[in-house]
């Protein structure tokens, strides 16, 4: 099946990055002869440019940090005053609020928000059922409840903003590996809770800290809703700074996604490259 793209001239469009990639992409397509390159791309690939490797480091420490928290609460409700028993069963049956609100809050007000949110949320509930006095411990629990369903909300929304933040060619690679840092978290977790033999407070203060540094730390990512999902590692390295993109390059929106079509690695075909600008390419 046949598609038309307009050819388009890439050196007019102020975007020197853009235009040396697409230069490069040429210069390679020229060299193997006409043949499309597909490659296999893996876990360096997450870490081989600027822009995606930050995103990815961030990834990888707040997964870390959620299932280290999550785990944590979770095997420690012992520790909080009344019956172990139904602690438990309040931090499973929190969950299910936790992981409504977050289908709700991730549409209305966005993924970065509301992963950070939760993750602060989760933060100070840690931290402050730990000062209520003794005679309280209904109140004790409720504020560690709340920390729960914090964590788990936030759980829940880093698997949509992770899989949104990666580009396509990457994005199972990049899960996989978030949810392997995620799992050393959850191995810390047990060895946290040790703690509790010098200082009882000291696990919940530990999660509280981490849940909240993880919380300013995601306020760092930029926000996917309603954005379209990158394809391409080039799309995060040379397009993700739009509010940055001049007026006049922001007017060219169209144009901008040709070149997308032109430097994509599937599609790009050197017996195109030299074709007059103004007739159209045909891809394969």
């Amino acid at each position: 099946m046949h598609r038309s793209v307009p050819l388009i001239d890439v050196y007019n469009l102020q975007l020197p990055k853009l235009g040396k990639y697409y230069q490069l992409e040429c210069q390679k397509r020229m060299e193997n002869g006409g043949q499309q390159i597909r490659r296999n791309h893996s876990f360096i690939d997450l870490i081989r440019t600027p822009i995606l490797r930050r995103r990815c480091i961030n990834i990888f420490v707040h997964w870390t940090s959620i299932s280290m928290v999550y785990y944590g609460v979770s095997l420690n409700t012992s520790s909080l005053a009344g019956n172990e028993y139904l602690n438990f069963f309040l931090a499973g049956i929190v969950e299910i609020p936790a992981t409504l609100a977050s289908i709700f809050f991730v549409d209305r007000y966005g993924r970065t928000i509301t992963l950070s949110l939760f993750c602060i949320v989760a933060g100070i509930g840690c931290i402050c059922c730990q000062f209520i006095p003794s005679d309280l411990p209904s109140l004790s629990i409720a504020i560690a409840m709340i920390g729960k369903m914090g964590v788990a909300g936030a759980f829940w929304t880093s698997y949509i903003f992770t899989t949104e933040l990666l580009p396509t060619v990457v994005r199972t690679t990049g899960l996989g590996a978030a949810s392997c840092f995620g799992r050393i978290g959850s191995i810390l977790a047990p060895f946290v809770q040790l703690l509790s033999s010098w200082w009882k407070p000291l696990p919940f203060l530990i999660y509280g800290a981490t849940a909240i540094a993880a919380g300013l730390l995601i306020l760092l990512l930029p926000d996917t809703k309603g954005k379209p999902l990158p394809s391409t590692i080039e799309e995060i390295e040379f397009l993700t700074d739009r509010d940055s993109i001049s007026l006049e390059v922001e007017a060219m929106s169209k144009d901008l996604k040709n070149v997308i079509s032109w430097t994509s690695l599937e599609n790009l075909d050197p017996k195109y490259i030299n074709s007059c600008p103004s007739k159209e390419a045909v891809f394969v």
